[in-house]
């Protein structure tokens, strides 16, 4: 009995000694270069008119943290990727702000997709002025918007 506490000390201890949680001899996975994903090249279209893509459905409800709009592509190529601005007008078309965005968009020929983006509108206090607004938003500041298509991405696979 007056060894107890001397072994109930060294079991402690050795409990509470620091473990080693890390695997060992773990190394990453070189993919081939032949099964890899092919390498895809971008072929840009700068200023690309309606023919390329079409943005319809804005749309930005109050407190919301993102914007959302429908981009359609009415061109023959796949597109991969958007770089668009968007202005933000108030009621009276005076300029709220304006912001540059560059996104991943896969679509195919002939389809639509939605692409969003984080809002411009930081504390939540604006909507855009096709939105649905309810009763209680009367100190809510309508907006407008235009999205001008600055540059289309359309990839060809080599």
């Amino acid at each position: 009995m007056k060894n107890l506490p001397v072994i109930l000390a060294l079991l402690i201890a050795m409990t509470c000694t620091a473990q080693r949680t890390t695997r060992r001899g773990l190394h990453a996975i070189k993919p081939d270069t032949e099964t890899a994903c092919p390498t895809v090249t971008y072929d840009t279209v700068a200023a690309p008119s309606t023919d390329i893509i079409e943005v319809k459905g804005y749309d930005k409800p109050l407190r919301s943290r993102r914007e959302t709009f429908f981009a359609t592509n009415t061109g023959s190529d796949t597109i991969r990727r958007i770089a668009f601005t968007i202005s933000y007008y108030d009621l009276d078309k005076k300029l709220l702000h304006r912001a540059s965005h560059n996104v991943r968009a896969d679509i195919p020929s002939g389809e639509s997709r939605l692409v969003g983006v984080r809002s411009w509108d930081v504390q939540q206090s604006f909507y855009y002025h096709g939105s649905t607004v309810s009763h209680r938003s009367n100190k809510a500041t309508p907006y407008d918007v235009t999205i001008t298509v600055d540059t289309v991405f359309t990839a060809t696979r080599r």
